[in-house]
């Protein structure tokens, strides 16, 4: 007998929870009980039940039975993991055991209600739970079909059509009607043209099978509909598409149509599904119809008349199926809710043999999944008619391919799952107060909505902080999920609107929304609004999708390429080189390379599956891709298509492709390009176009926030725009998908970032050769997107800068697996943070197709010479630059290009001597003042990011010294403000950056703006000049450079203790190898570099590190000791 079991039976001090006595009677869903499961104790497999101790809200605790599929759930090791689990009890009762204590009989209740469950897998999971597992935990991928297109066409249409404020106008006269049941059809298909382009189907036919097939049919149930509403219900409103939360059954949806009576209140429910038999739908939307029922009840008190489920691909009359509100059967719902919950967790449905039914788009996917899980749960046993027990089976090879397959997902899906989860924290925080939020960085309070704006057809919505106040000590950066929620309202609830975030400042934020706005009026009417970082498992469920791909495609013969990847990534398969035409490999003075770059170019040219490209910063990365790809087209132009070349000879641009749509050569894409930021892949395009202005570049996917007008020139959208217009003269874009295909189908380098290469333009594309920019910044499994469209594949990299960023904790992998992995360099510390480049490098490290770009063309020689030794083993140095080594430039240089001959660099005055030319390293070292951080003061715990006062006061000094002496010698604000946009200040901490900003603010209005020496400037010169002195993290700078650079360390206590984000000494590479001429650091000594007998050894040798750079900057002359 356990600890816990003679608990169970000796202890006296269970109780009856408090809540229980107040309800006096059995639990049920009017009357549930909310606590969470402490421990489990027992499970019985035989009958099938669960022992567990509960605990209520005031702690009380109490020994309680689980029953049925429950049981089963609970007793996974997903749960085990995430104990205490929160559990809303809605059936049961409480009981007396033999000697005389109390427990509770379990029969139903709700799993973790603060995750939410999309309402559209409820509507699915009763058709087969293996689809459900596909869908919702593998997102196993299956290709777009004409179904799936009809599907998005009938729900956009209905919802344009019965949204529309005229329409009880239209109904009056059939014509008119018609006109406008045709039109919202129309920019149904307009809306979707991206499914038009991939699945290659004529619109006009679409559109001809719609109005043959369905429009007279549409006419006459719009105005039965229409007159029925208005006999039944009077004055009505219909609503679609609207979002509803449930934070007392942990649902979410998005219901298609809700009609909803005026004054009253009262609603029916319709969902709309688009396949042509209700029998194998109709439960499982009743199901999902009784969940929207109960949460609209959570909003308004009355009950919903009728639940209908619509069919509108069939005749009027089979069209609609009505339902009653049933309490009873919301128990199923609730059901297959926690079901889903467990599918989510990661927990397999029960597998059976295969079905039969013929209709299921994800056959082969179920046929893999089943035959995995499986073998996974049956030692080997042989699966029943099941096609991949014959591949795998006929040799061992095919069986040791199988557990390589295997492990190789399950490492990613545990990892994943670990980012889920975070996800999930993430929503589960909502719950809290704006205050707490705020506290966390995780929201934005106190906001006042200004306008509505549109952007290249983008809809923004603009706010500012309420009484002119700045925006500050915020995680929330651009691209960025959010909700905005009137200030009234807690996030998650009807009221919310999803958002990105498309542009932040201290003043104002611009947020891209996803739903309709009807006016501005519905904003204006609130006083205050919130926003609240949340999150999207868009991303994940596209990894996901990319991992299955690779290895469920990678065994069928019909995908060499994807067999290739396999092999590279899984069995270490050394990658080939081959010859190539003289001409793709020679140069000549127009552009000069150096050595290492032209190996790079000459490597990738010949190159018969993968180059590995190391580009350390300043190695001109950006220009090497764009020679690449040039050559890379002209190789492909003459050994694929050289009929190609006769036909582009006369014309050439993307201007004459977007004139000549119709003109089609069937080219196989040559060229994609893709990195992990739109700014990475905004930069490569624009070398690119400046370089080879003949090359046919098409951007696919949101650019970055750069204005530049080449950029969106080259963008789908501006393509499209530039095609046509809507013909009724609204201001929509209407896009022929022939053109569109034309125009893809001619283009010779498609850029977009590792999400966008999931666009559905993409979704049946092959391109010879994948350029992977950012690969050392990439998870594997993101790189697999893009990756699995190619043939060949060059990946550029610097895995000595910051790695990917990643959730991940070490996951609980079978020990055959670890082996593997290990084999394979997977890292169990690390994780996710391993991107695909590290991984590959050290595979391939000694290969003859990995090179590393050894000639920087940024970093003065002191700095370089730094950065060289400590990352990159000495082998990086100055390139040469019209004869010049760049290494030879110092802070001298950047006055003279300046204008700045008269600055002052003051011998005897401290701050003046920072800006000595000669030295290009500085370390101000507090060791002498009291400038410990923010964690020493209890005041401040709170924070989850810290700072240092007297860093932050000390970079202010810097910066005001050097602002004086340029704003003495230069007045015109142009040029200031040109000059301070070459200087950057960063550390790794966001309240560190927050507090220098302030600092900033108060400083130079105290002691600047008033001195007599400098102009007088107007507030909006005053905040142009705040703006230019960009001040942000380490990761925000990665990919930039500056002329000079300050940087705060923050960390320092008399534990000399160092933060993570210190000890990873990556941050460090990248914070030195932003600057051009002059590094100037602040920090304490002792903290940095000093340790204890108890210092683990991680921490010894990142301190070692540190310690080397003081050292190297005291033997170079740049080391202070601050004293004030």
């Amino acid at each position: 007998m356990t600890e816990d079991e003679k608990t169970i039976k000796t202890n006296k001090i269970f109780k009856i929870f408090k809540i229980f006595k107040e309800i006096k009677g059995k639990i049920s869903i009017n009357q549930p009980v909310i606590c969470s499961i402490d421990k489990i104790l027992k499970y019985n497999e035989k009958e099938n039940f669960l022992t567990v101790l509960i605990e209520d809200q005031v702690e009380e605790k109490v020994l309680a039975f689980f029953y049925g599929y429950l049981s089963k759930i609970l007793n996974s090791e997903s749960v085990q993991r995430r104990l205490p689990l929160k559990i809303t009890i809605i059936k049961g009762e409480l009981k007396k055991l033999d000697n005389k204590k109390q427990y509770f009989e379990i029969h139903q209740a709700i799993l973790d209600k603060d995750t939410y469950i999309n309402s559209s897998w409820i509507g699915s999971y009763n058709y087969c739970e293996m689809q459900s597992f596909l869908n919702i935990y593998i997102n196993a991928y299956s290709r777009i079909n004409e179904n799936l297109l009809w599907g998005n066409l009938f729900h956009d249409y209905l919802s344009i059509i019965f949204s529309n404020p005229n329409l009880e106008l239209w109904v009056k006269k059939r014509d008119i009607l018609e006109k406008n049941v045709l039109t919202s059809f129309s920019k149904a298909c307009y809306m979707n043209w991206g499914y038009f382009v991939s699945l290659r189907i004529d619109l006009d036919f679409i559109l001809k099978e719609f109005q043959n097939n369905f429009l007279q049919n549409e006419i006459d149930f719009i105005q039965k509909e229409l007159e029925k509403y208005s006999e039944e219900y009077g004055k009505y409103e219909i609503i679609c598409e609207k979002m509803i939360y449930s934070k007392n059954l942990g649902i979410q949806g998005r219901i298609d149509r809700l009609i909803q009576t005026i004054p009253s209140s009262r609603f029916v429910i319709i969902e709309t599904k688009t396949g042509t038999s209700p029998s194998s739908s109709q439960i499982s939307a009743f199901y999902q119809s009784m969940a929207y029922a109960t949460i609209l009840q959570e909003y308004f008190p009355t009950k919903v008349d009728k639940l209908l489920i619509e069919y509108p691909r069939l005749s009027i009359n089979e069209r609609m199926l009505e339902y009653n509100y049933d309490e009873k059967e919301l128990l199923k719902v609730l059901k297959i809710r926690n079901e889903i919950w467990n599918i989510l967790m990661g927990n397999q449905p029960e597998v059976g043999d295969l079905h039969t039914c013929g209709r299921c788009s994800s056959k082969d996917a179920c046929n893999f999944h089943k035959y995995r899980l499986q073998m996974i749960n049956s030692e080997g046993k042989r699966v029943h008619n099941n096609p991949f027990q014959e591949i795998f089976e006929k040799s061992a090879q095919k069986q040791a391919l199988f557990k390589r397959l295997n492990a190789y997902m399950s490492w990613f899906l545990y990892h994943l799952d670990n980012e889920f989860n975070y996800n999930i924290q993430i929503l589960k925080e909502l719950q809290l107060s704006s205050e707490e939020r705020e506290k966390k960085g995780n929201c934005i309070a106190n906001l006042q909505f200004n306008s509505i704006l549109i952007k290249n057809k983008e809809k923004l919505l603009s706010f500012s902080m309420i009484g002119r106040q700045i925006i500050k000590n915020t995680r929330i950066r651009v691209g960025d999920y959010v909700l905005i929620t009137p200030q009234e309202f807690i996030p998650l609830t009807s009221e919310s609107i999803r958002g990105i975030i498309k542009d932040i400042t201290k003043e104002k934020i611009l947020i891209s929304i996803f739903r309709e706005i009807k006016s501005e009026k519905q904003f204006q009417s609130r006083l205050s609004y919130r926003i609240d970082l949340t999150s999207s498992n868009y991303m994940i469920d596209l990894q996901k999708q990319a991992i299955d791909k690779l290895c469920r495609f990678s065994v069928s013969p019909y995908y060499p390429n994807i067999r290739k990847l396999r092999d590279l990534l899984l069995f270490r398969t050394f990658p080939k080189i081959g010859k190539v035409d003289e001409e793709f490999v020679t140069f000549d003075d127009s552009f000069s390379f150096d050595l290492a770059q032209q190996q790079a170019i000459s490597l990738s040219m010949k190159s018969e599956d993968m180059v590995l490209i190391q580009g350390p910063p300043g190695t001109g990365k950006t220009t090497i891709i764009a020679e690449i790809a040039n050559r890379l087209v002209q190789k492909f132009r003459k050994n694929k298509n050289k009929n190609l070349e006769k036909k582009t000879k006369k014309k050439s641009g993307l201007d004459y492709f977007i004139k000549n749509g119709k003109k089609t050569y069937g080219l196989v894409f040559p060229i994609l390009i893709s990195a992990f930021t739109n700014k990475a892949v905004d930069n490569i395009l624009l070398k690119i176009i400046e370089r080879f202005p003949d090359l046919k570049v098409i951007r696919i996917g949101k650019i970055s926030s750069n204005e530049n007008p080449m950029i969106k020139k080259h963008s789908i959208e501006h393509v499209c725009q530039e095609m046509n217009v809507y013909p009724t003269g609204e201001k929509e874009i209407i896009v022929d998908p022939f053109k569109v295909r034309a125009v893809l189908k001619n283009a010779d380098i498609i850029c977009t970032t590792t999400t966008s290469a999931a666009n559905i333009l993409l979704e049946n594309s092959k391109f010879d050769t994948i350029i992977l920019d950012e690969a050392a910044q990439i998870v594997e499994s993101s790189g697999l997107i893009p990756l699995l469209k190619g043939d060949h594949f060059i990946l550029v990299g610097d895995h000595q800068q910051l790695p990917p960023i990643s959730q991940g904790k070490e996951p609980n992998i079978p020990k055959e697996s670890v082996d593997f992995l290990e084999i394979l360099n997977f890292s169990p510390e690390k994780g996710l943070g391993v991107s695909i480049f590290e991984r590959l490098s050290s595979e391939f490290y000694h290969s003859p197709s990995y090179i590393m770009l050894s000639n920087q063309y940024r970093m003065n020689k002191i700095i370089s010479k730094f950065v060289s030794d400590t990352f990159y083993e000495g082998k990086l140095e100055p390139g040469i630059v019209n004869g010049k080594n760049i290494g030879d430039q110092t802070f001298s240089d950047f006055l003279l290009d300046n204008g700045l001959e008269g600055f002052n660099f003051g011998e005897n005055d401290l701050w003046g001597q920072f800006f000595n030319p000669t030295l290009p390293m500085i370390f101000i070292d507090t060791i002498n003042i009291d400038a410990k951080d923010s964690s020493e003061y209890t005041l401040t715990k709170e924070l989850t990011s810290k700072f240092n006062q007297k860093e932050a006061e000390i970079i202010v000094r810097v910066i005001a010294h050097f602002f004086k002496e340029i704003a003495y010698i230069y007045k015109d604000i142009d040029k200031l403000i040109h000059i301070l946009k070459k200087i950057g200040i960063i550390s790794g901490y966001r309240a560190q950056n927050q507090k220098i900003h302030e600092e900033l603010l108060k400083y130079f209005y105290e002691h600047i703006f008033n001195s007599a020496n400098i102009p007088k400037f107007s507030q909006d010169e005053k905040n142009l000049i705040f703006e230019s002195i960009i001040i942000d993290t380490v990761d925000r700078f990665q990919g930039q450079e500056r002329e000079f650079i300050i940087y705060s360390f923050v960390d320092s206590n008399p534990q000399h203790t160092i933060e993570e984000l210190n000890m990873e000494l990556r941050r460090l590479n990248v914070a030195i190898s932003r600057v051009k001429k002059k590094i100037i650091f602040v920090g304490n000594s002792p903290t940095l570099n000093q340790t204890t007998p108890n210092t683990d050894e991680k921490t010894k040798f990142v301190k070692n590190i540190l310690k080397e750079l003081i050292i190297y900057i005291k033997d170079h002359n740049g080391y202070f000791i601050i004293e004030y």
